[in-house]
């Protein structure tokens, strides 16, 4: 290992993810989002020409919103739509609720 002139030796870069993740500053970890990407969800409320209870599949996410892949019988998109979080169900869940 080269060394600078004042005989110490420069500071060695981190060899894997996991080494400089925990060289980082902490900070708070994002939350979990409540409707992951390629999760199957069910529509609690209507959005434009689409009723409640269509389901669809999520493709993008964050904290607050997400966007629904609807799609045809053959698996074909025919439209993406954005919805708040709090406006999906997981399709198990929303089942789940009409039962009870």
């Amino acid at each position: 290992m080269v060394e600078d002139r004042d005989g110490d030796q420069p500071p060695r870069l981190p060899s894997t993810w996991a080494e400089s993740r925990d060289r980082l500053p902490h900070s708070p970890v994002m939350a979990e989002l409540r409707h992951p990407v390629l999760e199957v969800v069910e529509f609690l409320t209507a959005s434009g020409r689409w009723a409640a209870g269509t389901t669809g599949t999520v493709v993008e996410a964050d904290d607050q919103r997400a966007l629904v892949e609807v799609a045809d019988d053959r698996g074909r998109a025919t439209d993406f739509v954005s919805l708040p979080q709090d406006k999906l169900a997981s399709v198990g869940q929303s089942s789940a609720r009409a039962a009870s």
